[in-house]
């Protein structure tokens, strides 16, 4: 998967590794997820940033998820509804 830095955005994204926004209906990070990312499903291996939307999951967090089911494998907290921290 390919390395992204700047702005995506459309229905289905799927990368490698982002720095920066992700946008869309649902979105993927397979490695490195650096910034914000904003769909009804974000999935991320490791996100240093954000995650906005009904449904977050990641493996590690330093940052903050926001929706109706956040999920971190690696985390404090595994699952927490509404808002979701790791630092």
């Amino acid at each position: 998967d390919a390395e992204f830095n700047g702005l995506s955005a459309g229905l289905f994204n799927r990368m490698g590794s982002v720095a920066g926004l992700q946008a869309g209906l649902f979105n993927q990070v397979t490695h490195d997820l650096s910034g914000f990312q904003m769909g009804l499903f974000n999935a991320a291996d490791d996100v240093s940033g954000f995650q906005v939307g009904l449904i977050n999951r990641t493996v590690s967090l330093r940052g903050v998820q926001l929706g109706l089911v956040n999920l971190i494998e690696q985390g404090p907290l595994t699952f927490f509804p509404i808002l979701n921290a790791a630092f």
